[in-house]
């Protein structure tokens, strides 16, 4: 049978993008459940394997599951709808229902075409290192994403970034751009929303600019040129070690605002890490006997630490979700980078642009007890599409502040004072 269906141009054009990665990015009420229950109900009915995610399970089966069955409806096809299980299936073609609240719960699917996401900005930021291995299989799987933006969502940094970069396309409208909705519903929406900014993002679909309070470090913090104090302190050295996937080895050899050296390796051998250090110190104009402390992320470097520690005699495994020294912070990485943070205000010279956007892409927050606590390093891997194993290592040479930038500032116990901590160079 031939069904007319009208779209808005919104929905028209996610519904032809041939990106394999296409969104809706966009003010409320301009259709985007209808859009993406139209796309899964074409893929079932072409005998494909959808994997559907929505934020919780009333969302799935009250909004996104409703409205795809009442696309089979308008078609007069009967699916087969298993509300226990959450799937729609019809012949060989299936949906497969799951929520951002049990995303690990799709482990074990397979051979899916379509990985569908609902309300993108509130999905977890892991899952698409949980969903990747779902969509194996001899075709090129296909990904579909709506959404209203949510101030600092990482979901918004993530969609502008790699939009850019030409990863993906997102489509945008208004809500008056609905002619579907009449005029009474519209300005019912619009008068209910007094605060300018909520208005933008939920009436006009802008993604709002995350605050720059939120950031352990602005581009104003770096210093325009190196003055050297190496001199005046020991060496350190910090090294993260790599886990899975595309993460980087990295030794960082640091003294005072001197970063000496960053190398980076897919795989490091343990022992071949103390003779290199020795040759970049030698190289450099350094003796090795100047080495103070080598601290190693205690993650991935247990195999360093027994060889280094037989040749150098302050060498430490840090766990970065241990305790910190200071009451102020989270735990020991939140204090690493904010020790690191006070040091750049204070002269630590950079010229890495990648290290530089590691650190400017390093944000904070406050947890239950009031205390700093670093964004998890997912988010940051998903704005940057790679792990910031530099800005690690180099956080790790920050295990303690340096004597002569050591600035001691009581942190207040209020939310408004939070950036309090990183002190201030005038003072």
């Amino acid at each position: 049978m031939r069904l007319e269906v009208k779209l808005l141009p919104v929905q028209k054009a996610l519904y032809k993008s041939e990106k394999q990665i296409a969104g809706i990015y966009s003010a409320r009420g301009v259709g985007k459940s209808y859009v993406l229950s139209f796309l899964i109900a074409i893929a079932v009915l072409k005998g494909e394997r959808v994997l559907a995610f929505s934020q919780t399970y009333k969302s799935l089966s009250q909004n996104l599951f409703d409205e795809v069955l009442k696309r089979f409806e308008s078609l007069k096809v009967q699916p087969t709808y298993n509300k226990g299980a959450m799937t729609i299936q019809y012949g060989n073609g299936v949906c497969f229902g799951y929520t951002y609240e049990n995303v690990e719960s799709c482990r074990g699917l397979t051979e899916i075409n379509w990985l569908i996401l609902d309300e993108l900005a509130l999905a977890p930021p892991g899952i698409f290192s949980i969903t990747a291995p779902c969509l194996r299989g001899n075709f090129i799987p296909k990904i579909r994403f709506c959404s209203t933006p949510r101030k600092g969502s990482v979901w918004d940094r993530w969609v502008k970034e790699n939009a850019k970069t030409g990863k993906l396309e997102y489509f945008t409208a208004k809500m008056a751009d609905n002619t579907f909705i009449s005029k009474e519903s519209l300005d019912l929406s619009m008068n209910a929303i007094t605060d300018e900014k909520l208005y933008r993002q939920e009436i006009y679909g802008e993604i709002l600019e995350d605050s720059d309070d939120s950031c352990i470090v602005s581009e104003h913090d770096f210093a325009d040129k190196f003055v050297d104090n190496s001199q005046c302190y020991p060496i350190k050295i910090g090294i993260d070690g790599s886990g899975q996937g595309r993460d980087k080895s990295v030794i960082c050899i640091r003294k005072g605002n001197r970063i000496v050296d960053i190398s980076k390796y897919d795989r490091l051998d343990p022992f071949d890490a103390s003779s290199f250090i020795k040759r970049k110190l030698l190289a450099k104009g350094f003796n090795p006997s100047d080495i103070y402390e080598i601290n190693i992320d205690m993650g991935y470097g247990e195999g360093l630490y027994a060889v280094l520690s037989r040749e150098y005699g302050n060498v430490n495994l840090v766990p970065f979700a241990g305790k910190a020294n200071d009451v102020c912070y989270s735990n020991k990485r939140s204090e690493m980078y904010f020790n690191l943070a006070k040091a750049i205000k204070n002269g630590l010279y950079i010229d890495d642009k990648d290290l530089k956007e590691e650190l400017l892409n390093t944000r904070f927050l406050l947890d239950k007890s009031d205390r700093y606590l670093l964004i998890p390093k997912e988010e940051i891997k998903l704005i940057l599409n790679r792990s910031p194993d530099t800005a690690d290592a180099l956080a790790l040479t920050y295990t303690s502040e340096d004597t002569a930038n050591s600035y001691v500032v009581n942190k207040r116990r209020t939310r408004r004072y939070a950036r309090s901590v990183l002190g201030n160079v005038d003072d």
